[in-house]
């Protein structure tokens, strides 16, 4: 039996959730980093460019992110290659970056293959606003699991989670939260 808990939302809101925020955009066609630098400029992002996957894996191994815009097709290295290196190298320094995969290929079957290759969201273009700062969010925002079999118990974790900024789901017992997991 698969238990589907519902999420308590976070208490900060998106402009909350998105100050100070450090975005690396990686896409060769100059049009596309246009645009894309205006949408983020909307929150006020602290926006950093690449034009190419190896130019990408160049910055990240100077700089740190909280979330990666990656193009796919790009000359040089593409969007799988670049994400495969910056996850092989954030293996050895036990952090994970979210990335996110921006690209024009709508096609059956191409988000899991993204997601496959270790990156944690998938867009399509042309990127429209409101998708992109909902998978922001949903990217930047922990999640986590409360179990206790004491209701006062896991309402006062969730509450103090939630204003924290998290997005929380309750267990009654450990078979719940297991099987919350599958």
């Amino acid at each position: 039996e698969i238990v589907h808990l519902a999420l308590t939302p976070s208490t900060l809101s998106r402009e909350d959730i998105f100050t100070d925020v450090r975005v690396l955009l990686v896409e060769d066609e100059p049009i596309n980093l246009t645009l894309g630098e205006a949408l983020l400029d909307e929150y006020s992002f602290k926006v950093a460019t690449a034009e190419n996957g190896l130019e990408a894996v160049n910055i990240t191994e100077k700089q740190e992110f909280d979330i990666i815009l990656m193009d796919i097709q790009m000359p040089e290295m593409n969007g799988f290659e670049a994400t495969q290196a910056i996850r092989d190298r954030e293996k050895k320094l036990s952090r994970h970056t979210p990335i996110v995969a921006l690209t024009a290929h709508a096609i059956s079957g191409y988000a899991e293959k993204c997601l496959a290759a270790g990156m944690d969201g998938y867009l399509t273009k042309p990127i429209q606003a409101e998708r992109l700062f909902e998978m922001i969010e949903r990217q930047l925002t922990k999640t986590a699991l409360v179990v206790d079999d004491n209701q006062v118990n896991q309402r006062v974790a969730i509450r103090i989670l939630a204003d924290k900024g998290w997005k929380v789901a309750s267990a009654e017992n450990g078979q719940q939260a297991l099987n919350a997991c599958k």
